[in-house]
């Protein structure tokens, strides 16, 4: 069996890319191109592409695209999900992908994992409350369109079919 590629760990490609690597730290504040943009999303890109290679790197951008959300505390629970799953999102059922899945959060204290629940609820009555569909293209749209994923009409993120084109770098203000 391989020896595991000791750089290939979520929470190293988070530091590296100058982002906290706890979910919690972000609670409640929804997508923010200050806490996540497209360059922290090409950096950690490139670092699984560098040392888990090209298939997990697909499936890092079928991540972002299927998350419910651009913000940082949803997309390091769906990395963490990625991370657990062997790099392979292709057999994770996007509905569960984001804020309504129940996240294995390790060695939680019960009292960290209530306070993450409850921010994940605020999160959520946040994004309902102000349409955060901006913010979200801004912080992930960028990302996704140079790695040949298109936006539908109901803001889910599709991978381009070959010969397909669409629009690129739309939302390239928000830091990408």
């Amino acid at each position: 069996m391989a020896e595991k590629d000791p750089k290939h760990d979520a929470r190293f490609y988070v530091h590296e890319a100058g982002m906290s690597a706890r979910p919690e730290y972000y609670s409640g504040r929804g997508p923010k191109t200050g806490d996540l943009n497209g360059r922290m999303l090409e950096k950690i890109h490139g670092l699984v592409t560098k040392h888990g290679g090209e298939k997990a790197a697909e499936a890092f951008v079928a991540m972002v695209a299927d998350l419910k959300s651009g913000a940082a505390t949803t997309f390091l629970n769906g990395l963490y999900a990625l991370e657990r799953m062997e790099w392979k999102w292709k057999d994770v059922d996007p509905s569960a992908a984001g804020t309504d899945r129940e996240w294995d959060l390790g060695n939680s204290h019960g009292e960290e994992r209530n306070a993450v629940a409850f921010m994940t609820v605020v999160d959520t009555l946040a994004r309902a409350e102000s349409s955060g569909q901006w913010e979200d293209r801004a912080v992930r749209g960028g990302f996704l369109e140079s790695h040949r994923y298109t936006q539908d009409q109901n803001g889910r993120w599709r991978k381009l079919k070959d010969g397909e084109t669409t629009r690129r770098n739309t939302y390239s203000y928000g830091g990408y």
